[in-house]
């Protein structure tokens, strides 16, 4: 595209359709804050595979759960519960 000017114009189209890849129900309110935990995963054996992504989040919610969750078992254990 070319302006009146002979300028170049570039005309951009920004089309992002976020959606979750995955849910795992974890909080029984809304989520406050939520990390990657810097652990690498392990193999079978227990040797730390530091080349691979994390697997494990850390969340805590208004329902005053602090959570660790392993994305591949698919479920949560709590850590720690606050109550106000």
């Amino acid at each position: 595209m070319v302006s009146p000017n002979g300028h170049k114009r570039f005309k951009l189209h920004y089309h992002l359709e976020l959606r979750p890849s995955s849910y795992i129900s974890v909080h029984q309110s809304a989520v406050r804050c939520i990390c990657w935990a810097k652990a690498p995963p392990a193999s079978a054996t227990g040797v730390p595979q530091i080349d691979t992504d994390p697997t494990v989040l850390l969340s805590g919610g208004y329902d005053g759960a602090q959570m660790v969750t392993d994305i591949r078992e698919q479920r949560s254990n709590v850590m720690n519960r606050t109550r106000g």
